[in-house]
């Protein structure tokens, strides 16, 4: 997906929803879509965590020296 739309288009869509249940349901439909919302993100999180720990898991090499790795690293 294009970032900018990840990065505008997804609050503007919670916020949206938000909105509908305001005017649909009152403060009980904030409550049942915010909730929804905070469950979405903590499953995305609970994921990216599980990802992270798999790839700290399998390293794919070893350096003996950080120091003499960075010395020998050339810009670009």
């Amino acid at each position: 997906m294009h970032p900018l739309f990840l990065r505008v288009g997804v609050p503007l869509a919670g916020v949206a929803i938000i909105t509908v249940a305001w005017y649909r349901f009152g403060w009980q439909g904030v409550a049942v879509v915010a909730t929804a919302i905070v469950m979405w993100a903590l499953l995305h999180f609970n994921r990216m965590m599980q990802v992270l720990k798999r790839a700290a898991n399998r390293p794919i090499g070893y350096v003996d020296s950080a120091v003499m790795l960075n010395a020998r690293l050339k810009p670009g």
